[in-house]
């Protein structure tokens, strides 16, 4: 995090301190390739094939497991 801080500060962006909601928010958060998620595709997928916003906090709302969304979706997950 205090690289991408810093990297922000060169850049004219000068945030006294970063935590993971700053990414969280601005949707960097586990994106890069330090950062492995096996839901996150899925997820993707998912909010892609519904029709509106509503519709897929909804969806997801439902599950209580990773295996709920898997099941849904009827895939698997990849895993690193």
């Amino acid at each position: 995090m205090e690289e991408r801080r810093q990297f922000l500060d060169d850049n004219g962006y000068f945030i006294r301190k970063i935590n993971q909601a700053f990414f969280a928010f601005h949707g960097s958060y586990a994106t890069g390739a330090a950062s492995v998620s096996p839901i996150g595709d899925r997820l993707q997928d998912l909010r892609d094939g519904s029709e509106t916003l509503e519709e897929f906090i909804k969806t997801v709302g439902r599950f209580e497991r990773v295996k709920d969304l898997v099941d849904y979706l009827g895939v698997e997950l990849k895993r690193p």
